[in-house]
């Protein structure tokens, strides 16, 4: 449970809903017109992908997830595309014939 009420109940499922998707559009994207709907967990993934880009420590990222150890930090890291691109320039450039 992320978003509590004044009382400390949850919030309501749609409620949360309805302000995931209009904090969205504030930034310009319709949730679900691609047919991909995003959901606010995804926001963890994301935040979990750039503290990791930013180099932040993984003692300190795990803290800052709420994980107890890295096993579930690598459920939410995946790999990014800059990272992917270097990986695939550094294997080319191992392959290439000397000239």
């Amino acid at each position: 449970m992320l978003f509590v009420t004044g009382r400390g109940t949850p919030i309501d499922r749609r409620i949360e809903y309805f302000h995931w998707d209009k904090a969205l559009l504030r930034i310009g994207i319709v949730n679900g017109e691609d047919g991909v709907r995003l959901r606010p967990h995804s926001a963890r993934h994301t935040a979990d992908a750039l503290f990791a880009n930013a180099g932040v420590p993984e003692r300190a990222r795990l803290a800052l997830m709420g994980h107890s150890d890295g096993a579930m930090d690598n459920v939410y890291l995946h790999a990014d595309t800059e990272a992917l691109l270097k990986a695939s320039e550094g294997a080319t450039g191992a392959l290439r014939l000397p000239d």
